[in-house]
């Protein structure tokens, strides 16, 4: 009996140590994987810093060289005050990519509009793994961000077209055939679609007189939710040309400086502007009517060509990017043309137009037409998005290619 008992404590020893054995194994996995998520954590947030700061670089300056510059300085900076990651990777082990679409983020393509930075896989220290047979550990990250103005869309109401739909409204975008010039503003001259005594001026939220209509029209105003309703902008502001103008850098009001022009301005010499309506119906070409984008000298083609080339007039800090690019809301067709003063019109879409010209000054336009405004349709508009100038916010997003986000 007692030889028994003495036999069954030698077999609890051992149970007891193997117990011990694997809750130190499982103890020290545990400080692995703990060790192995905080450095996850701190990668991600040394990323996610370094997108911000590409992404804000890149809306102020459109330089994808400045923006690498700016993602790999960051990176360096986060990554010194974790000595582990820092001993690891440096500025120089990230890749920093530029698309001018979200999803599919395409690297290379332009616009540049958002920036994604990757850190390498990043091999950490473990101490109790390799004892399972995991040798090593490694973790990585990406991160996706853009600049996204507060608001980008100017007081004016482009019109559906009767019986279209979305996203284009009747209208040609540009890459399709049949691509040409909308008159997106008119004064009193013919019937302006919006109806009389209504030009296509609206009154943006937070907006009270003209002086808001020319602000809003140098920098980009107030949001309006699709589906909602705006109030239209009676009478024809005289300070149009101030306000738009600006983005041709041939602005002439107090605030100018605080609305820089685009990169790109030409043409902008507002004493022989190109594009002319006198009637309302017919747009013309110095003097030769306009069928189509391809009957205009300057046009989508030949701003994006100008970019390419860095043919800046403004450079930065003087100039700001794809100012000239901007949304309007389109209105329902059924409000459009008999609608008189002060009324409430429902907004339907957004379009994306460049502008093609400045506003003319009187005395080198057709009379009654100075404050008309000529712009080439890019495609559907958002109400929030890279380009503008104005207030603005740098947003982080999911990277839609990779789960280390």
């Amino acid at each position: 009996m007692m030889r028994m008992r003495r036999h069954e404590r030698g077999i609890v020893a051992v149970v007891v140590a193997i117990a011990m054995l694997v809750l130190l194994l499982m103890a020290g996995f545990a400080i692995d994987i703990g060790h192995l998520a905080l450095n996850k954590s701190r990668l991600q947030s040394t990323v996610d810093a370094s997108a911000l700061a590409a992404a804000k670089v890149l809306g102020d300056s459109q330089s994808v060289d400045a923006a690498e510059a700016a993602a790999r300085s960051m990176f360096e900076l986060n990554a010194a005050q974790h000595e582990e990651l820092y001993r690891v990777l440096r500025g120089k082990d990230i890749t920093v990519q530029f698309s001018s679409t979200l999803k599919p983020f395409v690297p290379d393509t332009s616009p540049p509009q958002y920036v994604r930075v990757i850190a390498r896989p990043f091999r950490m220290s473990s101490f109790f793994t390799p004892l399972v047979g995991i040798d090593e550990m490694n973790t990585r990250a990406s991160a996706v961000a853009s600049p996204a103005p507060a608001c980008e869309l100017l007081p004016l109401g482009v019109c559906a077209l009767p019986g279209s739909t979305g996203p284009f409204w009747g209208r040609v975008p540009y890459g399709r055939s049949g691509n040409t010039v909308t008159l997106l503003k008119w004064t009193a001259t013919g019937t302006p679609p919006i109806g009389e005594s209504n030009y296509q001026l609206l009154q943006l939220p937070g907006s009270t007189g003209g002086r808001d209509v020319r602000e809003d029209l140098a920098a980009g105003g107030a949001c309006i939710d699709l589906g909602g309703r705006v109030w239209t902008k009676t009478g024809n502001v005289t300070s149009i040309r101030e306000g738009l103008n600006t983005r041709f850098g041939v602005a002439r009001f107090a605030k100018r400086r605080t609305y820089p022009p685009d990169f790109v301005v030409r043409p902008n010499d507002v004493g022989s502007l190109p594009l002319e309506s006198p009637d309302g119906t017919a747009i013309t070409h110095l003097g030769t009517p306009v069928n189509g984008i391809g009957d205009v000298a300057y046009s989508y083609v030949d701003y994006l060509a100008d970019y390419a080339a860095t043919r800046y007039q403004y450079p930065y800090p003087e100039g700001r990017p794809y100012r000239r690019i901007v949304t309007v809301p389109v209105i329902r067709a059924g409000q459009c043309g008999d609608t008189h003063g002060h009324k409430l019109l429902d907004v339907v879409g957004y379009a994306k137009y460049l502008l093609l010209q400045p506003v003319c000054t009187p005395g080198h336009c057709a009379p009654g037409t100075d404050g008309w405004i000529f712009g080439q349709l890019l495609g559907e508009g958002q109400v929030s998005g890279a380009g503008n100038y104005g207030p603005y916010k740098v947003v982080l997003h999911n990277d839609p290619d990779s789960p280390d986000s």
